[in-house]
C-alpha cells in the first residue's frame, strides 16, 4: 500500500486495505469486502448518488458492504442548538453549491434502495452531538 493514507492503516491490516483512484461514474473495477465512501455523496444530488452507488453494485458479492460516512440528520431537537443549526447549515450549503443536501437516516435508505434493492439497511453509527454518521448496507443474495 502506498500513498498519504498508508500511514493510518494499523499494521496488521495492511494485507487487507487498500486506497485506489476511481472514477465513480464508471463500474468498479475492483471487489471488495467493504467499500467507504467519505463526504462524496452528499456532493451529489440523488440522482447521481444513485448513479455512484450502481456503479459499485456489479463488483460486489452477496455479504459486500457499502459504508456511507457523512452527515446524518437528526429530527428537529435532538441535536444542540449550536448542532443542529450547524448540520442545517450544511444542508443548505450543500443546495447552494452542489444541488444537492444532507440526509436523515431514512433519506440514505431511501437512496440506497433506489440505487439497488438488495442493498440491505444495517445500521447507523453516530455518535451522541455528532452530525458525522457512518450508515451501512449489505449486499443480499
Amino acid at each position: 500500500m502506498e500513498g498519504q493514507f498508508a500511514a493510518i492503516v494499523p499494521p496488521d491490516l495492511k494485507d487487507r486495505i487498500s486506497f485506489q483512484v476511481h472514477d465513480f461514474f464508471t463500474p468498479q473495477p475492483v471487489a471488495a469486502d467493504v467499500y467507504f465512501m467519505r463526504w462524496i455523496l452528499h456532493d451529489w444530488s440523488d440522482k447521481y448518488a444513485i448513479r455512484i452507488i450502481r456503479n459499485i453494485v456489479p463488483a460486489m458479492k452477496p455479504g459486500s458492504r457499502i459504508v456511507i460516512m457523512e452527515t446524518v440528520l437528526q429530527p428537529p431537537g435532538k441535536l444542540s442548538f449550536i448542532g443542529e443549526r450547524m448540520a442545517t447549515s450544511s444542508d443548505l450549503q450543500m443546495m447552494v453549491a452542489c444541488m444537492s443536501r444532507e440526509r436523515t437516516a431514512d433519506d440514505w435508505k431511501q437512496l440506497v434502495g433506489q440505487a439497488e434493492s438488495r442493498l440491505r439497511f444495517v445500521d447507523v453509527v453516530q455518535p451522541a452531538g455528532s452530525t458525522l454518521g457512518a450508515v451501512e448496507f449489505i449486499l443480499d443474495e
